[in-house]
């Protein structure tokens, strides 16, 4: 049933057979996906290195029936379409399967897919689907952990600040292993970038990023300084109550001295 002549009954199959979770319907998902490019065409090299260098099939199915198909590999979480999905990722003309695409790579949970990922995060499009489509790699580069901070690094100093918060949000989902990457941001020479950077640590919460907070307390930028004091004082830490208690009594700013006495009073909390 999954080459029925019914696009809906095709997309009906696949979707249960990604439900059901059997690895085995895996290469026969996969054939779908390309429909009409013989899997096997697409062997060699290492999947993200290959994933770009040769051209899409002329499809002769629906794109609802290859997105159907991309999320089905997704579920199984079958490895061997790894470099199928990211080359059909950055090369098919319908957004909701790239976006499908992206998704599944996330599940399949392969590092060496967050290089094309972060790629496809900072895409932009008019398309009304490519929003969407990169929230898919967001959230795929989240869970790809650690493997993924480069890429979101790159991502959170995008010029865009929909990029830019896609890429916090992701670096928050991962969580501590993402802080040397948040740390560097924190030193970036773009303010919007330091400012997302002291947001997605304070989100974090995790105490060992409290020094490098305070580093960046004294910042030029009055937009970093306010993320920076809101950050520590959800974190709670005891150790930044000193610098605040300076700000809160000595700072020109009225709007970093309120901050300021907000975030004592959140430490004095906890």
């Amino acid at each position: 049933h999954l080459w029925d002549e019914d696009i809906e009954v095709r997309r009906e199959v696949a979707l249960a057979l990604g439900r059901l979770k059997d690895p085995r319907a895996g290469e026969a998902l996969q054939e779908l996906l390309l429909k009409g490019t013989p899997v096997s065409e697409s062997h060699g090299a290492t999947p993200a290195a290959r994933y770009s260098a040769t051209p899409l099939p002329q499809y002769q199915d629906a794109p609802s029936v290859r997105y159907d198909a991309a999320r089905a590999l997704g579920y199984i979480r079958y490895a061997p379409a790894l470099g199928d999905l990211l080359r059909i990722m950055v090369q098919d003309p319908d957004w909701r399967v790239m976006g499908a695409c992206a998704w599944a790579l996330g599940r399949i949970g392969d590092g060496s897919a967050a290089p094309a990922l972060g790629k496809f995060l900072t895409a932009n499009a008019a398309d009304p689907f490519a929003s969407w489509a990169r929230t898919q790699a967001a959230w795929a580069l989240s869970k790809l952990g650690e493997d993924s901070s480069a890429a979101l690094l790159d991502a959170l100093k995008d010029d865009e600040e929909v990029t830019r918060r896609r890429a916090s949000w992701a670096l928050v989902r991962i969580g501590s292993p993402a802080l040397p990457a948040l740390y560097r941001a924190l030193r970036d020479p773009k303010p919007q970038t330091r400012q997302r950077a002291a947001l997605a640590l304070g989100w974090i919460g995790d105490s060992k990023a409290v020094s490098s907070l305070l580093r960046s307390l004294y910042d030029e930028e009055p937009g970093v300084r306010q993320a920076v004091i809101w950050a520590l004082g959800r974190i709670g830490d005891p150790r930044a109550r000193g610098l605040l208690d300076d700000l809160m009594k000595e700072d020109e700013d009225g709007k970093i001295k309120e901050l300021a006495g907000e975030a004592i009073l959140k430490i004095s909390k906890k």
